[in-house]
């Protein structure tokens, strides 16, 4: 009896991401005229949306909630402790080191997310930079290749736009949406547990 709340749980919430997905295009960013999207953001896009309903069906079926950052698109379990004891705590942490064990080896990421920093890696993060400043917004030159092949954290545009002029979660949807992010490090933000 209790595999169907979940069930419709899952179904619901995989309901909303496309809904919010959909309700994103539809806002999108203007993009430059001139500007000519590559071709693999379409199927990045599409990527990201398959595993978030992936992954936030797999951690409902282990009864953990989630929520889905800004920006990158990550899936993560909610971790609003506040009112729970000690006991409670411990469990949660373990369902969660569970689900997290078990969907992470059920749910594939994203492949742009596992670039390394070889060329083909640097030329993604090219065009995402390309796509950021068609969509008005100015960056900074990135680092040569070389130098950003041998970044501990290597340079990537969405955090040199965030620290260079402080977008606010809407853009950052939008523009996320439009530019999708690729590489081993992403860029998202995450409400404060309770909003």
């Amino acid at each position: 009896m209790e595999a169907r709340p979940i069930r419709l749980l899952v179904i619901l919430f995989g309901f909303l991401i496309v809904l919010s997905a959909c309700a994103q295009s539809d806002d999108q960013l203007p993009a430059s005229a001139t500007w000519e999207e590559p071709a693999w953001m379409a199927q990045a896009r599409q990527d990201v949306e398959e595993y978030q309903i992936a992954a936030v069906a797999c951690f409902a079926r282990h009864g953990v909630a989630v929520e889905i950052g800004t920006g990158a698109g990550m899936v993560a379990p909610t971790l609003d402790i506040s009112g729970m004891t000690q006991v409670e705590i411990e469990q949660l942490d373990e369902l969660i080191g569970v689900a997290m064990e078990e969907c992470g080896a059920e749910v594939p990421l994203p492949s742009l997310w596992l670039s390394g920093q070889d060329l083909q890696a640097y030329n993604l993060m090219l065009d995402v930079r390309e796509c950021i400043i068609a969509h008005g917004f100015e960056l900074a030159e990135p680092p040569a290749f070389e130098i950003w092949s041998e970044q501990s954290q290597p340079w990537m545009p969405f955090n040199e736009l965030n620290g260079i002029q402080q977008i606010g979660n809407d853009q950052l949807v939008q523009l996320s949406r439009a530019c999708p992010q690729s590489g081993t490090f992403l860029f998202d933000v995450w409400p404060a547990p309770g909003n």
